[in-house]
């Protein structure tokens, strides 16, 4: 699955990081469309049940 990833600058360069909650690089949170937090502090397993969560189960596209 595909997303978009962003570097924001460093840490006071900006007001995004700190309003998300963001205490260390690298940082892992998955927003909804319009910008709201859905999840932070995603690693391993718990970003793969974050992204289930929000998308639901990963379906595989028919080989041809």
């Amino acid at each position: 699955m595909a997303w978009t990833q962003w570097y924001l600058g460093g840490w006071s360069e900006n007001q995004v990081l700190a309003s998300f909650g963001v205490e260390g690089l690298p940082a892992a949170c998955l927003l909804e469309l319009r910008g709201k937090l859905f999840s932070k502090n995603l690693r391993g397993s718990s970003l793969r049940s974050a992204v289930r969560n929000a998308f639901g189960e990963p379906t595989r596209a028919p080989v041809k």
